[in-house]
């Protein structure tokens, strides 16, 4: 398995350098996803080496390496690259064995034609969400069957997102976020969040839309589990998507930090698309969407969770509550989007017991009132219904 690790923002610095990307080392059997990830932090670090080119979108930048033309910025040289204000086309960057260092500073970016941002030809790219900055890409609305890109952030390498500023990402035509090989997420989000290698959020936030799952894999027969996970260890991240939400064609695993999935509300997709084993051992992770490929974690993760599946669909704009046998609440939820499956885990959860979902109410000093019981539910219990779901592996 290729698992990239944690990278911290100030490693992310300048990368000048146009030698291969060094291999990961190949973890043991035994060894924990912690392991794992501190032993592949320095192959994945870009190289401090320089400060950045400066790159206005609206036209100018500081180094050669730089072409705008047309609404097209591209890069061709490795480094480290600020990028600031908007642009309606696209940033690529070609850097053959190389890696390249994108920091977005207040960017937003819109392709009506291909990506926001892709990355065809580089050994890693890097984008790097500057301090307090929010920063938006979306796409095209439909790409050719035959296109390697087609994501709103792609890349045909590693590709990770970190930082402390904020990004949402709307994947129109295909995925909010793909990469082609592997993809650490320090910040995060695709199908609205899909990989064909490692994901892992450690930190920032980052909003994320997809207009189609368009992730590899079958419907709910005949999928296979790839060799890839999928970890959020801390964070906030925010899915909205009509095809699946959080997408792994291999494991998942939340250790930390906050997941909010607004996920279909049609059939064939699911808020959660998990082909291997889903696991949670900590952080609030707060899913709906439509019960036709209803998820749960696995039984014996390590913190409570629970899982319904409503017999009647909530509608949008609901406000639904998780509540305790004394009726206070522990969770409240605006619905998107028609809900029928709820998935919710969080520390305050106790293991295989009871609580209830409401909607609708108002909280005086934490208890609920005027509320409408939905369902009943106990922790670490398998939603029931829908057709190909794949509950509790």
């Amino acid at each position: 398995m290729r698992k990239l690790a944690v990278v911290p923002l100030f490693l992310l610095a300048a990368c000048t350098t146009s030698s291969p990307a060094p291999a990961a080392p190949s973890p043991s059997p035994g060894d924990s996803a912690a392991a794992v990830l501190a032993a592949d932090k320095a192959v994945h670090a870009p190289a401090d080496q320089g400060g950045p080119v400066t790159v206005d979108l609206s036209g100018s930048a500081s180094s050669a390496a730089v072409k705008i033309d047309n609404g097209t910025v591209a890069i061709g040289a490795a480094g480290t690259y600020r990028l600031t204000g908007s642009l309606t086309g696209q940033v690529v960057a070609s850097a053959p064995k190389a890696a390249v260092t994108l920091i977005l500073d207040n960017v937003t970016i819109t392709s009506r034609t291909t990506a926001a941002i892709a990355a065809v030809e580089a050994v890693q790219l890097d984008v790097v969400l500057a301090p307090g900055s929010r920063n938006s890409l979306a796409d095209a609305a439909s790409y050719p069957q035959e296109a390697d890109v087609d994501a709103a952030l792609f890349s045909a390498g590693d590709l990770t997102v970190s930082g402390a500023g904020a990004l949402t990402v709307t994947g129109n035509g295909n995925d909010g976020i793909a990469s082609k090989n592997g993809l650490l997420i320090t910040a995060a989000a695709d199908d609205a969040l899909h990989s064909n290698g490692a994901i892992h959020l450690a930190g920032a936030t980052v909003t994320a839309a997809s207009g189609d799952g368009g992730g590899p894999g079958g419907g709910p027969a005949g999928e296979e589990v790839g060799d890839y996970t999928a970890t959020v260890s801390g964070g906030t991240l925010v899915i909205d998507a009509e095809g699946d939400g959080f997408d792994s064609n291999g494991t998942a695993a939340i250790t930390g930090g906050t997941v909010v999935v607004s996920g279909p509300s049609g059939r064939g997709n699911g808020a959660l698309d998990v082909n291997g084993t889903f696991t949670v051992a900590g952080g609030t992770v707060f899913v709906t969407g439509s019960a036709s490929m209803p998820v749960a974690p696995a039984v014996d993760s390590t913190q409570a969770w629970l899982a319904v599946t409503l017999d009647t669909a909530t509608p949008v704009g609901a406000t639904l509550q998780v509540a305790d046998g004394t009726g206070r609440a522990l969770a409240t939820f605006a619905t998107r989007k028609p809900t029928e499956n709820i998935v919710f885990s969080a520390p305050t959860l106790k293991k295989d017991t009871g609580y209830r979902i409401l909607s609708g109410g108002l909280t005086t000093t934490g208890t609920l009132t005027s509320t409408t019981e939905l369902a009943t539910i106990t922790t670490g219990v398998p939603p029931e219904g829908g057709w190909g779901r794949r509950p509790g592996r």
